[in-house]
């Protein structure tokens, strides 16, 4: 009986058609052709961010400062270099970003501050290359992109602190859609992994107070 019942039960399995097993889907294989196009505008990208700015007018003033906080080894507590406000108590919000301008002046020079702001510019412009890139974005939409966020920010990309401020809300931003890509656990970690670099940022650049106060002051 049971022999029979096995037969049955194979002969009905014989009818029913068998379902498809989905194959395995792995990444895509890089493209050396893509990544030659990518590599072309983020070099051209970065040659248009380095010539299209002007000279700060208070470059002088970024150095000055940075230079004499490592001469004296300590924050100043009053205006310095003012006839107006001479004593005056004084708190300067771009210290780190002065202190790094002085310390590339006195040992680089100006073809080290040069180098120094190109070299946020290229971070800047290869992060954005990298998530769209990750985010299997056209090269057409990325060109367009990256080469509208290169002009909007070219005029006024030179040795001044508000570089810095690109530069961290662009590692921000990486590490915020790196967090929404994976669990809350492992986006939690990157994200406290970041921040480090928050305090940073308001030290570095007027911009990043005036955005944490809503645009005020």
């Amino acid at each position: 009986m049971s022999e029979g019942r096995a037969g049955l039960a194979r002969a009905g399995g014989q009818g029913e058609p068998a379902s498809p097993v989905p194959a395995a889907v792995g990444p895509a294989a890089p493209d050396p052709l893509a990544r030659a196009f990518r590599a072309f505008l983020l070099v051209g990208c970065l040659v248009v961010l380095s010539i299209s700015h002007r000279v700060d007018p208070d470059l002088w003033g970024h150095v000055r400062y940075g230079q004499d906080v490592l001469a004296a080894h300590a924050l100043p507590s009053t205006a310095t270099h003012t006839y107006t406000a001479a004593g005056h108590p004084w708190i300067n919000h771009e210290n780190l970003a002065e202190i790094t301008f002085g310390w590339i002046e006195t040992h680089l020079g100006a073809a080290g501050l040069n180098a120094f702001t190109s070299l946020l510019g290229l971070l800047v412009l290869g992060l954005m290359v990298r998530n769209a890139t990750r985010q299997r974005v056209s090269f057409l939409v990325l060109s367009v992109a990256v080469l509208l966020a290169t002009c909007a920010v070219g005029p006024g990309w030179t040795v001044r602190p508000q570089v810095f401020t690109y530069t961290f809300f662009a590692l921000l931003t990486r590490a915020s859609c790196g967090s929404r890509r994976r669990s809350s656990r492992s986006g939690s970690t990157r994200m406290a992994a970041s921040s480090p670099a928050w305090p940073s940022w308001p030290s570095t650049s007027a911009a990043a107070r005036s955005w944490r106060c809503g645009g005020r002051g």
